[in-house]
């Protein structure tokens, strides 16, 4: 036999183990600890300082981009104010020579004195000019086109459709002054579509204006020029500096230089080429986005030109001057101070774990120390429980408690003493719980068999003991085959439910009973729980539950026939009536002499009323219209008496008058005519015996005419077939409606003269599916129905009385008042 590990000994060196693993692990910890906090720091660190460098270039650029604003804005008004100074400027000339010769010269001469006085003078470089128009759009004076003067530009459009001399002389006409832009030529310079500031003002006495203006692009170089040099000399940081390049790739300022702008990005940093051309085009999408964006990249530094670092920059478009301007930062420069911190925190570890390892050698020792004195102690108690354990397989000595010396040990020796106890009862529970197990089993109306996965009998109870004979203990251990043989076809069901787990049941399997059919769900459960394995066949009667589902069905297509019927005799109603009218036509103009267009018609062909009246009556015409009115009144009753038959039932429940409702339903049946029985309803006698005076019953009119049809036709059935027997009767219905004035009904009393029925006939003639007819000629449920109409619907009474040979009388009885159910 194997060895076994002493407990104490085995909880002393664990105990060894577990303080030596504790130490190292919180040794493990704390190093483990100290550097996800140095990670976590330096992690921090890097993010912050990104965030903040991220910051400032993003400050640095907008910075810029607002001086570039600015200074534009400015150069812009000054340029404004400039050409508005030059204009006035022209004014002032002109006025002055108007002035000092207007005594002593003619117009026309002072005009040109004006013309050739400003046509020479120039401003901004050479670049700036005058012209002078006449309101009308004549040109007078054009410094950079002579050629034009002498010309109306009055419907002359710019490149971009803008009528300049109407819009200035609108100006003019409106204000006396004003600013104005449009595209014009440059002199030298080719084409015609530089953007152009004007300000034009009126010449006085003289319908003329003058006007002065600069280009756009020129005063854009002007600002890039000024602009381009400050930004150049821009610091921030240790290494931080702004550039500028232009949207198609020339580069303006880089690393604190400035460039001609006649160089690419990647010409200017050649040594690898395509490397720049990738970096110029992020730069170029960054910058088409309004607000600007962050771009990611490795670059040289200003003082380490053969090594590139990672660096982030912020670009900034700027859509009107064609750049994008631009400032980045090193991300490697927070390495350092990263590097510091982990070099302090390596030094860190090493001194906690050392102050660790000698704090775990001295609990060591302490914890040899205690242990021995514990272990005497403890030894005790176990010498006990071993002992307690050794008796408890076959007595119930208890464990003496006062000689047990810790209180853990001793809440567990009363613990085990309960455990005795608890077993004690357990059993008893257990006994009992089997005797209520099986009385459950045998309660059930179910046939229960319980089978293993040998098929022999595990479980049997009272329901299969009372149908096989076979007691429960004969039962047990056999083969179903032997115990219950009907059920043996089950059997692979059975095999299929322990293969598959799942349960198998087959529905209304029927069997013969006494010449009765029966139907039966057989269900088998496998068993797979707590080791278990095996089936339960269980075997339910079902057979009231069929019947009762086959009626429901039945009765569904009796309402659906009921609306077949409504539907027909609405069909039937509109072409009988057509056929009625059409007949009342026929009449009134083929026997009525006293119609002016009977007698108009008549002698148009030459033949009068009476000659007409005399032929019909020979060929008997009016009787046979007679007839034909006669047969569409009766078909008309027909079908209203069809209509109100299927009629759907208020749900108020009005009140009726039985007569009324028991004669409409005999006018009905009279319809009614079986081809292959060869009967006619019209030919059964009617006895009517109905008290005078009979109160109004309240009921569900179409229902109650569905029973008073369904007896009257079953009754002349019967006597249809009893009158071609060996008895030669006349077929005759009594029909009585009697006041019970005592219960609150009126009685309605069938008697027929028919071949009546036997005792036991007449006891099952409300059961559903019972029917004397041959198969497929009845249902054996219209007087189940009818009953169930009379009792529950109507909370009446209906009854059967006959007597063999000599008839049936079914009697219905029903509340004059409505009583809620």
């Amino acid at each position: 036999m194997k060895q076994k590990t002493i407990f104490t000994r085995f909880i002393q060196l664990w105990g060894i183990v577990f303080l030596i693993g504790t130490g190292a692990g919180i040794i493990a910890i704390d190093v483990i600890g100290s550097y996800r906090v140095g990670c976590f720091r330096a992690d921090q660190m890097r993010t912050n300082y990104i965030a903040r460098q991220k910051q400032i270039i993003k400050q640095e650029v907008l910075r810029v981009v607002d001086m570039i604003n600015y200074e534009k804005e400015q150069s812009t008004a000054l340029t404004r104010t400039k050409i508005k100074t030059r204009v006035y400027e022209a004014c002032s000339i002109a006025e002055n020579i108007y002035q000092q010769n207007k005594s002593t010269k003619t117009a026309p001469e002072i005009q040109q004195m004006i013309i050739d006085a400003l046509r020479p003078i120039r401003f901004e470089h050479g670049i700036g000019y005058y012209f002078v128009h006449h309101l009308d759009g004549m040109v007078i004076l054009s410094g950079d086109k002579p050629g034009f003067e002498g010309l109306n530009l009055w419907d002359m459009t710019d490149t971009r459709g803008q009528y300049g001399c109407k819009d200035m002389t609108e100006i003019i006409n409106k204000s006396g002054e004003g600013f104005y832009a449009y595209h014009w030529t440059k002199p030298n310079a080719a084409g015609n579509d530089f953007e152009k500031i004007t300000f034009v003002k009126k010449i006085e006495p003289y319908d003329w204006y003058v006007g002065a203006g600069l280009y756009v692009d020129d005063v854009k170089e002007q600002i890039k020029e000024t602009l381009l040099s400050a930004i150049s000399r821009i610091r921030f940081g240790e290494q931080g500096y702004i550039f500028i390049n232009r949207m198609n790739g020339d580069v303006l300022v880089s690393k604190g230089h400035l460039f001609s702008g006649t160089k690419k990005l990647w010409e200017v940093f050649n040594k690898n080429p395509e490397k720049m051309k990738s970096l110029f085009d992020k730069e170029y999408n960054i910058a088409l986005k309004p607000g600007g964006d962050y771009i990611y990249y490795s670059f040289v530094k200003l003082n380490t030109l053969d090594k590139e670092s990672p660096k982030v920059s912020f670009i900034y478009g700027i859509p009107d001057l064609q750049w994008f301007v631009g400032a980045g930062v090193y991300l490697d420069d927070v390495e350092k101070d990263i590097a510091l911190m982990q070099d302090e925190l390596s030094s860190h570890i090493k001194e906690d774990t050392l102050c660790f390892v000698l704090i775990s050698i001295g609990i060591i020792i302490l914890f040899l120390f205690w242990f021995s004195r514990f272990n005497r102690r403890l030894k005790g108690d176990f010498n006990l429980f071993s002992s307690f354990f050794h008796r408890a397989a076959f007595s119930y000595e208890l464990i003496n408690r006062d000689l047990v010396q810790f209180d853990e040990l001793d809440r567990m020796a009363e613990d085990a003493n309960k455990m005795l106890w608890e077993r004690k009862r357990t059993e008893e529970e257990l006994r009992c719980l089997r005797n209520y197990l099986s009385n459950i089993i045998d309660s059930m109306p179910s046939v229960i068999v319980g089978l293993d996965l040998d098929g022999k009998v595990t479980q049997w109870n009272n329901a299969a003991q009372r149908i096989t004979g076979i007691s429960s203990d004969a039962a047990l251990g056999l083969s179903l085959e032997q115990a219950f043989p009907r059920l043996v076809s089950e059997m692979e069901r059975v095999r299929e439910a322990i293969r598959t787990r799942e349960v198998q049941i087959d529905s209304r399997q029927v069997r013969k009973e006494n010449g009765e059919t029966r139907y039966e769900d057989v269900s088998v459960y496998p068993l797979v729980a707590n080791g278990v394995e095996g089936t339960v066949i269980r075997v339910d009667d079902v057979t009231e539950q069929v019947r009762i589902e086959e009626m429901i069905v039945q009765s569904e297509k009796m309402l659906s026939v009921g609306g077949l019927a409504a539907g027909m005799a609405h069909e039937i109603n509109n072409p009988l009536s057509g056929m009625m009218q059409t007949a009342e036509v026929l009449s009134n103009r083929l026997t009525r002499s006293d119609l002016p267009a009977n007698v108009k018609a008549a002698e148009e062909t030459g033949i009068t009323m009476e000659e007409i009246q005399t032929f019909m009556e020979k060929r008997k015409i009016i009787d046979m219209l007679g007839n034909i009115r006669e047969s569409g009144s009766r078909a008309a009753e027909i079908v209203s008496n069809m209509l109100f038959f299927a009629r759907k039932s208020d749900s108020s429940w009005p009140s009726y008058n039985l007569a009324d409702l028991l004669d409409q339903i005999v006018e009905l049946a009279g319809t009614d005519y079986d081809l292959k029985k060869k009967y006619d309803f019209r030919r059964i006698k009617i006895v009517r015996e109905y008290e005078n005076d009979l109160p109004l019953v309240s009921c569900e009119s179409g229902k109650i005419q569905q029973v008073l049809f369904n007896i009257l036709r079953n009754g002349a059935e019967a006597m249809q077939e009893y009158s071609n027997g060996s008895q030669q009767k006349t077929p005759c219905f009594v029909l009585r409606l009697v006041h019970e004035l005592e219960a609150g009904m009126v009685r309605i009393e069938i008697e027929d003269n028919g071949p009546g029925m036997d005792q036991k006939t007449r006891k099952r003639v409300f059961e559903p599916f019972f029917t004397t007819k041959p198969t497929g000629s009845g249902t054996g449920i219209g007087l189940s129905i009818s009953y169930f109409i009379i009792t529950e619907n109507h909370n009446g009474k209906m009854s059967v009385e006959s007597i063999p040979g000599e008839g049936t009388k079914f009697i219905i009885s029903l509340p004059v008042k409505r009583r809620r159910l």
